[in-house]
């Protein structure tokens, strides 16, 4: 566990230490994609499950485990960017990964 909040730090630092983001044609919810991957490496490393959004068939709520580990991480090291990361980008990003996986946010 120790490792895992060490590595979380060094993730915060290494955002917090980047310089704004270019204006780009994308949309707001692509540019936390490297974050959304780089987490998504670590849950499965330290957890052995893979990362994975669930979809409520009722309500079409997105959640599940991965979900509350981005949030919770987003609260904690990253309040100003809370607006932008949600589970439907957070969804996106996986998918994307798993459709695209030498997309250039995978490195």
């Amino acid at each position: 566990m120790i490792p895992l909040l060490i590595q979380l730090a060094e993730l915060e630092h290494a955002f917090r230490r980047a310089p704004e983001a270019p204006t780009v044609r994308r949309h707001k919810h692509e540019l936390n994609d490297p974050l959304v991957i780089r987490l998504a490496d670590s849950f499965k490393r330290h957890s052995g499950r893979n990362a994975s959004v669930t979809t409520d068939w009722d309500t079409s709520a997105r959640k599940g485990v991965f979900v509350n580990f981005v949030t919770a991480f987003v609260e904690h090291f990253l309040p100003d960017q809370q607006g932008q990361v949600n589970p439907r980008s957070i969804q996106r990003a996986l998918q994307k990964q798993r459709d695209w996986p030498t997309h250039p946010h995978a490195d």
